[in-house]
């Protein structure tokens, strides 16, 4: 069952433990200080929940058992972005310090103390995502460090830049992100005996991620795999991993669909008045010589012989 929240819900100061309360269940919030620093944002995401707190020192504590699939104690994800924690369930004591990520079924008696002012993003998944078998691995909580690759790197990376597009994301597109973060958010906690199911997994929904990302950007001729990498939450390393199976590496992916839109476009109508050089220009070639190098060699003509046949 979809949260039923408006979009996007802002509390600060007094206002933010009543918001807190609404949005995370019956929870007591302890500050050290006054509330007047502390700012809460929270947005739909469709099958989840994405949130950003900014405060200072305070205890979390949680209390109640409940078990329905929709209730507002969905199983939390709490990424770390700034400052240190420690959580305590289930005779587990641990240390969340800046760039972790601790998963943890807050049905469960809970005490979460942010011993400094914290940044934290606190996602949200409903209870029946998880089977019977994944839930009872949440007797307590699991903690995935900074140092560590892979999925874990890719959930943290997805979350903070759902949160920042929240805004101008429409409902569809928050719900497709969304899923996205549920589907990664589960495997985290899935047995070790198919680390490799997973790993495949992380690495189709980022290679997608990508994909879209360039598609997006594909105007920008200073687009490269730094930025991609950087931009995605991971290493150079694991973007060139998400296209092995395809048999190409992300700059020959880049240069491709450069070309694919480009010809696209020289024999799209929509396109007559252009010049090839502003549709080069518009698929981010930077030298129009570069781009009729490049496509005479992928097509077998040049953009202006290709135009005349269309003309012809």
């Amino acid at each position: 069952m979809a949260f039923t929240h408006a979009p996007m819900d802002i509390g600060s100061g007094p206002e933010l433990p009543g918001l807190a309360r609404r949005l995370f269940g019956n929870i007591q919030l302890d500050f050290e200080t006054e509330t007047r620093a502390a700012t809460l944002q929270s947005a739909d995401f469709g099958p989840c929940r994405l949130s950003r707190i900014d405060a200072t020192a305070h205890g979390v504590r949680g209390q109640r058992v409940a078990q329905r699939s929709h209730d507002v104690d969905s199983i939390k994800l709490i990424l770390q972005a700034d400052g240190r924690s420690v959580m305590e369930q289930g005779g587990m004591s641990l240390i969340v310090g800046t760039g972790s990520m601790l998963l943890y079924d807050p049905t469960r008696p809970y005490a979460l103390n942010n011993v400094s002012r914290i940044t934290q993003f606190l996602l949200q998944v409903p209870r029946h995502n998880f089977s019977a078998a994944l839930l009872q691995r949440l007797t307590g909580p699991h903690l995935f460090t900074a140092e560590q690759n892979g999925i874990s790197r890719i959930v943290a990376g997805l979350v903070r830049n759902a949160m920042t597009e929240a805004p101008v994301l429409d409902e569809t597109a928050r719900a497709r992100v969304g899923d996205t973060i549920v589907r990664l958010a589960t495997s985290l906690i899935l047995p070790e005996e198919t680390e490799d199911e997973r790993d495949s997994m992380s690495l189709k929904i980022l290679r997608s991620r990508v994909k879209a990302y360039v598609e997006a950007n594909l105007a920008r001729p200073n687009l490269d795999v730094e930025e991609i990498a950087q931009r995605m939450g991971c290493s150079r390393r694991y973007i060139f991993r998400a296209f092995e199976a395809e048999n190409v590496t992300p700059a020959s992916f880049l240069w491709d669909l450069r070309l694919e839109r480009a010809h696209a476009r020289l024999t799209d109508p929509t396109f007559r008045g252009s010049s090839i050089s502003e549709v080069a220009y518009s698929c981010g070639f930077s030298s129009s010589a570069h781009f009729s190098r490049a496509f005479r060699k992928r097509y077998g003509c040049t953009p202006s012989q290709l135009r005349g046949e269309m003309a012809g």
